[in-house]
């Protein structure tokens, strides 16, 4: 995968679930879900993939919170693939990160791209953000 967004336009969808959208380089993936009105409802912009420590970034309209988490990747058992999990992680989110994410093309919708632009410099600009 090249330093350029692609979306997985088959993306699996769950019945009962919000729709998804799947984004991906080498260094990000994001996830957005939408309501019925196709309005973002959430989204989950995971970060330094394939580094020794993977980072999520979670942020829910509902809430209007943004969490910060370590991804776990689980261990493998036999032929089995391991299932990530999300651990708390309470550092900051690094400016550098809001940086690649602008200047990464790639096929992620323009308003798409300003929502998550958006949060994450709010989270920063936010006391204890």
């Amino acid at each position: 995968m090249a330093e350029s967004f692609h979306e997985y336009r088959h993306t699996r969808q769950a019945p009962g679930e919000p729709r998804l959208r799947w984004f991906q380089c080498d260094y990000f993936e994001l996830f957005v879900w939408f309501d019925d009105a196709d309005a973002p409802l959430a989204f989950r912009l995971c970060y330094e993939r394939g580094y020794s420590q993977e980072r999520a970034i979670t942020w829910e309209k509902a809430s209007g919170r943004i969490r910060h988490d370590a991804v776990d990747g689980g261990g493998s058992i036999g032929s089995y693939a391991p299932s990530a999990t999300l651990v708390a992680h309470c550092n900051s989110i690094p400016a550098k990160v809001i940086q690649r994410f602008r200047q990464t093309p790639g096929e992620i919708p323009t308003e798409i791209r300003q929502l998550v632009i958006g949060q994450l410099e709010a989270k920063i600009a936010a006391p204890g953000g």
